[in-house]
């Protein structure tokens, strides 16, 4: 272990990292945040019944996240009922649930975590397979009703909200995030299954998101089984995969979700090949927009631990 790690990893596990915003700044730009905060529900919701496609995913996001104080939200999910509501309260039941549930591998999961964690789906689903009005709300709720059937082990519905959401909204970041996570062989897929749904996309920045998450996922189970070995074995076996992956990458140079987490993915990847100058450079494009997911599967719990990471040389 280098000079730096121990003392990283100490004050990693002792003082926890500012939570990166998951609403990418757009709850303060809208001025959502300071609603919430004054309790001015009907302000929020006016805001929120006119924004579409990524920014009302972020500002959803953002508003539901279970590492910050949410206690106000849920204040407003149990005295309110409406199409907004609904959603918001779909998506904070969604993460409780998987809060409850914890990070752990399915064998390693308590009776009483399991029973919570599906108990919070439940109630998440019930609030997200409403119809609405709202075509955006539609939407959003096909997709994150995606996450909700993984949890459940409901591939079958997964792939039923999947397909609703991608027809009203083909390139939706959120569905396509989730499904690829369904059909992972951690979950509910095999290798074959991840990588012609990684190759299914049609539009290009899409399918490289996609792509990049396959390759990551094939990584973390290298990682999980042997973390020690992981990147040898992963390069020596899977050249091939990463040469295609990495030979035709389109990106988005904006802050659309999709270009926020295919950086992240790219990023991981790179870590996971050695190609630490590359890795770095990706790295430092992602200040304030450090995404969980890929991450936290390597013990990365926070933007500040990603760049202590990088700092001690553990990636």
């Amino acid at each position: 272990m280098g000079l730096l790690e121990w003392p990283i990893l100490i004050w990693v596990d002792l003082v926890k990292g500012k939570p990166t915003d998951q609403s990418y700044g757009l709850l303060e730009k809208t001025q959502i945040a300071a609603d919430v905060a004054n309790g001015n529900w009907a302000s929020m919701e006016s805001k929120i019944e006119k924004l579409s496609g990524d920014d009302l995913t972020k500002v959803i996001d953002g508003l539901t996240q279970i590492d910050k104080d949410y206690s106000k939200i849920l204040d407003y999910v149990n005295a309110h009922d409406s199409e907004v509501q609904r959603v918001i309260a779909g998506a904070l039941y969604t993460q409780i649930a998987w809060l409850v549930r914890s990070g752990k591998r399915a064998v390693d999961i308590t009776d009483d975590q399991a029973l919570g964690f599906l108990n919070y789906l439940d109630k998440a689903e019930l609030f997200l397979i409403n119809e609405f009005k709202n075509p955006a709300l539609q939407i959003e709720g096909l997709a994150r009703r995606v996450r909700v059937y993984l949890g459940m082990g409901e591939e079958f519905q997964a792939l039923e909200a999947f397909k609703e959401c991608t027809a009203l909204a083909p390139n939706q970041t959120l569905a396509h995030i989730a499904y690829l996570i369904v059909v992972t062989p951690k979950w509910m897929g095999n290798r074959e299954e991840m990588m012609d749904f990684a190759n299914s996309p049609k539009d290009p920045q899409v399918r490289t998101l996609t792509r990049l998450m396959a390759a990551v996922e094939i990584y973390s189970d290298y990682h999980f089984d042997d973390m020690e070995s992981a990147k040898v074995v992963f390069q020596s076996r899977e050249q091939e995969l990463c040469k295609k992956v990495l030979g035709n990458l389109q990106i988005a140079e904006d802050d659309s979700l999709l270009a926020i987490h295919t950086r992240n993915y790219l990023a991981c990847l790179y870590n996971a090949l050695g190609y630490t100058k590359k890795r770095n450079e990706v790295i430092n494009q992602l200040k304030g927009q450090v995404t969980s997911r890929p991450w936290v599967y390597f013990g990365v719990q926070s933007e500040r631990d990603l760049f202590l990471y990088k700092l001690g040389g553990m990636l």
